[in-house]
């Protein structure tokens, strides 16, 4: 099988990469890093034949602030119409990235068929990306494939979210974080990649909107108490008191719709994913990412 990954070059997909070649698969990348613009005007006719698209372009980062926010949505949607494009030629499937969609006051837990309530300028263009897939596909015939993701974490990710600060924090011997209200679907990046594969390797056929969760969510309150007794020692966990605006209580996944359509279910305990990326963190002091 030939795969397109964009974005192959991030947290999520070089992830995604790396599942897809241990599989065999014959793995493309185009990413900003590797020379290839996916918003350019003529990047569909660049881009090499393929059996399925994997598209985790874009920024990541819910709290990730644009300089420009409209052009930052009208660069996603242009990638994702040229991702769109090029499946039609192909005559591939297209995977794309979407994140929680169902907003701030979103029921627990979060099913696909759920009416969407984008909360954020990041969840606003993911959602208009995912219309636009079902739009084009409706006209086109191209099988696209959205996946939700909860809340990936793992090695590799970055050190501005959640639990590379709790990792940090933990070795350090001092935790500081926001709210410790907030229940959140942590998922392993590991079994994010797992889902990307078994839906690229689906082939012809009616898309589906999927989520991606582990079907539990935990309290940051918790993540940091696990942490901190994984770390061992003295760890003082402290609390600013910051809310996030728009900041949901609860959001967890209901994953029947990914065990029914691509036979996953997660398989990386959080508790273990925890103490590898600790055990990681310890083995390369002054990275400034976990890796």
């Amino acid at each position: 099988m030939r795969v397109l990954v964009a974005g192959g070059t991030g947290f999520l997909g070089a992830a995604i990469v790396r599942r897809l070649e241990a599989e065999g698969a014959h793995v493309g990348v185009a990413a900003r890093s590797r020379g290839v613009d996916l918003a350019g005007a003529q990047t569909a006719d660049l881009l090499p034949r393929c059996d399925a698209i994997v598209h985790v372009a874009g920024t990541g980062a819910v709290t990730h602030v644009a300089v420009d926010r409209d052009a930052e949505r009208r660069r996603h949607l242009r990638i994702t119409a040229c991702l769109l494009d090029h499946a039609r030629r192909c005559g591939a499937r297209l995977v794309v990235a979407s994140t929680f969609v169902y907003g701030a006051s979103a029921q627990v837990p979060a099913s696909e068929d759920d009416p969407p309530a984008p909360h954020s300028d990041y969840t606003a263009t993911r959602w208009h990306a995912e219309e636009l897939c079902r739009s084009y596909a409706s006209a086109h015939g191209v099988a696209v494939d959205v996946l939700r993701v909860f809340n990936a974490y793992g090695p590799g990710q970055p050190s501005g979210f959640v639990i590379p600060t709790i990792v940090a924090g933990a070795i350090r011997g001092r935790i500081r974080l926001a709210d410790p209200a907030p229940r959140r679907d942590f998922v392993h990046v590991d079994d994010v990649a797992r889902a990307f594969a078994l839906a690229a390797g689906r082939g012809p056929g009616a898309g589906e909107t999927i989520n991606v969760g582990s079907g539990t969510s935990r309290s940051i309150e918790s993540v940091a108490r696990s942490a901190a007794a994984i770390a061992g020692g003295q760890v003082a966990i402290e609390w600013s008191g910051a809310k996030r605006t728009a900041e949901g209580p609860d959001a967890r996944a209901s994953i029947a719709r990914a065990a029914r359509v691509l036979g996953w279910t997660p398989s990386v305990g959080f508790e273990a994913g925890l103490a590898a990326l600790i055990a990681r963190a310890r083995a390369a002091p002054g990275r400034p990412e976990v890796r």
